[in-house]
C-alpha cells in the first residue's frame, strides 16, 4: 500500500510541475501578446497616400464663406500642420480597419459602377450632385499647378479601367470637413480628365481620417 501511495505521490507531483509550466507559458504568451497590443497602440500609422503631397494652394469652402491662401502664408502653414496630423492613427487602428493593406483608388463611383462626371455643364462651373452630396457644406480644395499622377498603394502610376493606356491625371482633390473628433471614414475626390480630355470625372480614395482640426480651426 505504502508503494502504491509512493506511485500516486509521484503522478501528482509530475501533473502539478506540467500543469506549473503550462501556465507559465501560456502566461508568458498572454504577457507578450499584452505588449504587442500595447505596442501597436502607441505606434502611429499614416494612412495618407504618399502621392497627394503638400498642396501649391488650399482653398476652405464653408458657411462662414470662402478662404484661399498659398504657402506664403500663415493660414496655409497652420492648415499643412493640421492636415499632415490628421491621418494617423494608431497601427493597432489601421490592421483592424485594413488601412495596412493600402489603399484602393476607385474610378467608375456611380450606383452602376459608371463614369460620374465633376460637373453638371461644359463650361465647368457647377458640381454636380454626385460632388455635392460628398462634399456637404464645407469641404476642402487642394491645387496642384502641375498635372500629378494617380498612383497605386504599391508605388506603380494607376492605369483607367475603362482604357488600360490611359493614366488618370489631376491638379484638383477636395475632401468633406467633419466637425466630429474621431477616426472615420474619410474620402479623397479627385477631380480627373476623361480619356478624350473633354470631361472632369469623379474618381476616389477611401481611408480614415479625423478632420476635427480642420473644423475648429476654420470652420468653427
Amino acid at each position: 500500500m505504502e508503494e502504491i501511495k509512493n506511485i500516486q505521490d509521484a503522478y501528482l507531483e509530475k501533473q502539478l510541475k506540467t500543469r506549473k509550466i503550462s501556465f507559465s507559458i501560456i502566461l508568458a504568451l498572454v504577457l507578450a501578446l499584452a505588449i504587442v497590443i500595447i505596442t501597436l497602440g502607441c505606434v502611429n500609422f499614416d494612412t495618407r497616400p504618399a502621392f497627394v503631397t503638400d498642396p501649391d494652394q488650399v482653398t476652405i469652402v464653408s458657411e462662414k464663406g470662402v478662404e484661399r491662401f498659398d504657402s506664403s502664408k500663415e493660414e496655409y502653414v497652420k492648415f499643412n500642420e493640421i492636415y499632415n496630423n490628421m491621418f494617423n492613427i494608431s497601427y493597432l487602428s489601421a490592421i483592424f480597419s485594413g488601412e495596412v493593406g493600402g489603399y484602393r483608388i476607385v474610378e467608375n463611383v456611380g450606383s452602376e459602377k459608371q463614369i460620374v462626371n465633376w460637373y453638371t455643364n461644359s463650361n465647368e462651373t457647377t458640381f454636380s450632385q454626385d460632388v455635392t452630396s460628398a462634399l456637404g457644406s464645407n469641404y476642402v480644395q487642394l491645387h496642384f499647378n502641375e498635372k500629378k499622377k494617380l498612383v497605386n498603394s504599391n508605388g506603380s502610376d494607376y492605369v483607367s479601367v475603362n482604357n488600360r493606356d490611359y493614366k488618370l491625371s489631376y491638379t484638383d482633390v477636395y475632401f468633406a470637413i467633419s466637425e466630429e473628433n474621431a477616426i472615420q471614414d474619410f474620402t479623397f475626390l479627385f477631380a480627373v480628365k476623361g480619356n478624350n480630355g473633354d470631361r472632369t470625372t469623379i474618381t476616389k480614395i477611401t481611408l480614415k481620417a479625423n478632420t476635427a482640426g480642420l473644423y475648429e480651426e476654420f470652420v468653427k
